[in-house]
């Protein structure tokens, strides 16, 4: 989805550009009031957005200077000025659910039907007095998004029942709401060649950010990760293809107050490795992301098991992914230096974890690595420099002697100006999968082959 998700990424990774000579982030972000007023009485133009297209308030409100915002408004600031010709700084108080915000933006003229509406991410969050905030005498209540969805349809889709409540008092028409059933062998039944496209939109790739799908064994299941409010970060979710068609994805496991993310189904259907911070033990208050797994008993999955603290750490432990071989593949480090480690398993025991070479990790973050079946490949994200933007896939291939190559950026067929993580394969191998701009994305899996 091309909207608030990949924009606020643009913000924060550095590429926010110069204002009169100065970075209009750190003057807003990190600058106190009396610096801004400063610069204001010295002829700094808090008009004039930046390069691209950011103006102060925008940053006033991502920030939550609230005292910046007033001030900002005070000297003229217009409340209404678009980014990318969509959002406003009031789509950017209803997406951080700053209710304090939207409401000083709305009393000095913000309008929620300028740009694209703020609405549907207020539904999305679940945020009811939010959402109450923005109906007014103009709003069209049936107004869709550029996925063509009503806020009805998203609150419907989350089973928000206090939301669709309200809606529907509101005038909402339940007819605009569309339904999607889909019979296709991999969900999605418009499968892509060496062009990638959004995998299985409105169904799988919705409003919220979607990664790391995965199939059993024999493909009549798909389980991937779906991050958002209403699922408090991270919840894996399935989808079983019954009676001809593919059902509405449902919650894995029972839902706590911690996350659930980054799910990988091993080749024969019997592990299930993903990521969380839920607690080790009762009273564990520590919430660190570290890697988990369950075994399959029947139709069910068992009780969560810690991996250990061979690979497990005082860091984010991030993205198991598993060879036919049982090698464990990962990341972890200190935030923005995380590396790709491996792990042999021993006596049922995963070993300290061993960090790949310089053909494989850099000086900058590495992470999210997928191991091929057959260990002949890693692919990747990373940060480093001389990608096309903020994190880009690359692929390092083994050698004959075990040695690995320098790894490659995968290009622009894949990779973008946003960011790109969560690589996966079908479960057959002819399809890869990776996330860009907070949807999931599938090509021929040839593309990896190509870039032999």
């Amino acid at each position: 989805m091309k909207n608030f998700k990949i924009y606020i990424i643009l913000i924060w990774i550095g590429i926010s550009g110069m204002a009169q000579g100065q970075n209009l982030r750190k003057i807003i972000c990190d600058g106190s009031l009396n610096q801004l007023d400063s610069l204001v009485k010295n002829g700094f133009d808090i008009h004039k957005p930046n390069k691209f297209g950011l103006a102060c308030l925008h940053y006033a409100v991502a920030c939550n200077k609230m005292d910046k915002v007033k001030f900002l408004i005070s000297k003229g600031a217009n409340v209404n000025i678009l980014y990318k010709k969509q959002y406003t700084p009031l789509y950017y108080a209803v997406s951080f659910n700053r209710l304090k915000i939207v409401n000083t933006l709305i009393a000095a003229g913000a309008k929620p039907t300028i740009g694209t509406s703020p609405i549907f991410t207020a539904v999305q969050n679940e945020n009811l007095p939010m959402v109450k905030k923005l109906i007014t005498p103009e709003t069209n209540i049936d107004v869709v998004n550029d996925r063509g969805n009503t806020a009805l349809a998203i609150a419907m889709r989350q089973d928000s029942k206090e939301m669709i409540s309200f809606l529907l008092s509101q005038g909402a028409d339940v007819k605009k709401v569309r339904t999607f059933t889909l019979k296709g062998k991999y969900v999605d039944p418009d499968a892509p060649g060496l062009k990638p496209k959004v995998f299985a939109q409105n169904f799988v790739s919705t409003e919220s950010m979607e990664h790391t799908p995965g199939f059993s064994p024999n493909g009549k299941i798909l389980y991937y990760t779906v991050e958002s409010h209403k699922y408090r970060g991270g919840r894996i979710m399935a989808s079983r293809f019954k009676k001809g068609k593919w059902t509405t994805p449902k919650q894995v496991f029972a839902p706590g107050d911690y996350r659930e993310f980054d799910s990988f189904i091993t080749r024969d259907g019997s592990k299930m490795f993903y990521c969380s911070n839920r607690p080790r033990y009762k009273g564990d208050t520590t919430k660190s992301v570290d890697m988990w797994m369950v075994k399959r008993k029947g139709k069910k999955w068992g009780k969560p098991i810690h991996l250990g603290d061979e690979v497990n750490t005082k860091y984010q432990d991030w993205f198991p992914t598993v060879s036919d071989k049982g090698l464990l593949v990962f990341s972890n480090g200190p935030r923005g230096k995380s590396k790709i480690y491996y792990s042999t398993l021993k006596n049922g025991k995963y070993q300290k974890g061993i960090a790949f070479g310089d053909s494989v990790n850099s000086n900058y973050q590495d992470y999210d690595p997928l191991i091929a079946p057959d260990e002949s490949y890693v692919i990747f994200s990373s940060r480093r420099p001389g990608g096309q933007g903020g994190s880009d896939l690359y692929v390092s291939f083994k050698k004959a002697d075990g040695t690995w190559t320098k790894a490659k950026n995968m290009g622009k067929a894949i990779n973008t100006r946003g960011g790109e993580f969560a690589p996966a394969l079908s479960h057959d191998g002819k399809y890869f999968f990776y996330t860009s701009a907070g949807d999931i994305y599938w090509v021929s899996a040839q593309v990896i082959e190509n870039l032999k």
